[in-house]
């Protein structure tokens, strides 16, 4: 894979040749570093030529810029030589990372943190992680280091490559691998028992019920797996939510809970809406989905955080560590929760035209993939799941009569389809959701949807 990925994090870019650093068999210097920059401009150190010092200590920046990153930089012989990682460095073992070789660095980049103005590199630059390394072997091709930092603690290896002009190199990650990796997981969301009345009570908080696609984000740095309830990836369908990562700007590994949402022109959830894009997997076509059909991702719970599983947490707890991990950008969001006031929200929900509202205890854990009565949902429009075979002599083919369908058209709560409509004849069903049995507006007494005899599935949700 070639990849040119500057401290702005642009690919494309072709690089002039700096000064190598690794091996120690060339002269260092900063020419290149300040050649790249208008230091009447920019607030990062100018730095003064190297003078061989011997002390190794590093830095790692997560640089938001064009594309979010990590710069991984190493003392050596008085600069810091740095790599750009766009997905972060790897922290199982066996786990590669392609990190992009860039110019060197000064060494008051040690401690330098801050906002780099429009141009090269522009974007927010924070500190990850800082500590000492030792050089356990140095070659031109190959280098390995021992990290005792705050996040970077064993050992790692930086192997260079052929790929874009020898700039590429693998960031590999030593020891033995875990028995499980979290990150690596299919974990089923935790679910919601119905109830019929909202209720209010301090030991609950309240979110609004989003209409929308259960879905459960993996952070693993700069990479983001999607999976939906039912355990499948849906990480092409929806690219706008791997954001996430970046949004994630007070933790690096996570798996966080929440919903996407498609909103309709007056910003309130539309299943509907989503619906063309649930199982699209054509590039071209997502693109295009993505801009007429935006989506955003309401994220609600955290079950995992920089090797910490949360799901034995109580909510409280939970929530405040998601609040604390994610800022709010984009398309994700922090779905907001109300303590004690269920009423009030579910009339609120109703008349803004939500699907209802949930309400969890906040000593609730997580259990994965349990139907837990510690987390209620309440609907505002009662509804049914129902499968409905129409009889091909009463209607045109794979169409329900207009006056039919005109019977149970509803006013206060909602029709929707959930499946194209098909033939009858060919024993395949159409699957219809919400109809509730109402007077035709033409005044004559409600009927059933289905005739008399035709077979008839349905559930209560």
């Amino acid at each position: 894979m070639e990849v040119a990925l500057d401290e702005g994090g642009e690919r494309g870019r072709r690089h002039e040749r700096t000064s190598e650093t690794i091996g120690g068999r060339a002269r260092v210097s900063l020419t290149e570093y300040q050649r790249k920059r208008d230091f009447a401009r920019t607030p990062e150190p100018k730095g003064r030529q190297p003078k061989g010092e011997a002390t190794r200590r590093y830095v790692v920046h997560r640089h938001h810029a064009t594309r979010l990153h990590w710069d991984v930089r190493l003392e050596m012989r008085g600069i810091l030589a740095s790599w750009a990682v766009p997905n972060g460095p790897p922290l199982e073992a066996g786990k590669r990372r392609l990190a992009v070789h860039t110019e060197d660095h000064p060494i008051e980049y040690l401690t330098f943190h801050g906002v780099i103005p429009d141009g090269y590199g522009a974007g927010t630059m924070t500190i990850w992680d800082t500590g000492t390394f030792e050089t356990l072997e140095e070659k031109d091709d190959e280098l390995k280091i021992k990290f005792a930092g705050k996040r970077l603690v064993g050992e790692w290896v930086l192997v260079k490559t052929r790929q874009n002009e020898g700039r590429d190199w693998l960031m590999i990650k030593h020891g033995t691998p875990p028995k499980a990796d979290p990150l690596a997981q299919k974990v089923p969301p935790m679910m919601a028992v119905a109830a019929d009345e909202p209720f209010d009570s301090p030991d609950f908080v309240y979110e609004p019920k989003w209409d929308g696609v259960r879905t459960l984000a993996f952070v693993d740095g700069g990479e983001v797996r999607l999976q939906t309830r039912n355990l499948l990836d849906c990480t092409k369908q929806y690219p706008e939510a791997t954001q996430v990562a970046e949004a994630l700007t007070g933790g690096y590994q996570a798996i966080v809970d929440g919903e996407i949402v498609a909103l309709d022109p007056k910003g309130v959830p539309s299943f509907q809406r989503l619906q063309p894009r649930m199982h699209q997997t054509d590039d071209s076509a997502i693109r295009k989905l993505r801009r007429s059909t935006p989506v955003v991702y309401e994220a609600f719970d955290i079950l995992y955080l920089d090797g910490e599983d949360l799901t034995r947490r109580p909510l409280r707890e939970r929530l405040a560590r998601l609040d604390a991990a994610l800022t709010p950008m984009g398309a994700i969001r922090r779905s907001e929760g109300f303590v004690g006031t269920g009423l009030a929200l579910f009339a609120a929900a109703r008349e803004q035209g939500l699907e209802g509202i949930v309400a969890k205890r906040l000593d609730s854990v997580y259990v994965p993939g349990a139907r837990s009565p510690a987390w209620v949902k309440i609907k505002a429009f009662r509804s049914m799941d129902c499968v409905a075979r129409e009889d091909a002599r009463r209607a045109p083919p794979g169409r329900v009569p207009r006056r039919r369908a005109a019977a149970c058209r509803p006013r206060r709560h909602r029709l929707r389809r959930t499946h194209p409509a098909r033939p009858a004849w060919d024993a395949r069903e159409a699957r219809v959701a919400n109809l509730p049995l109402r007077h035709a507006a033409a005044g004559e007494p409600a009927r059933p949807l289905v005739p008399a005899g035709a077979r008839v599935r349905g559930r209560i949700r």
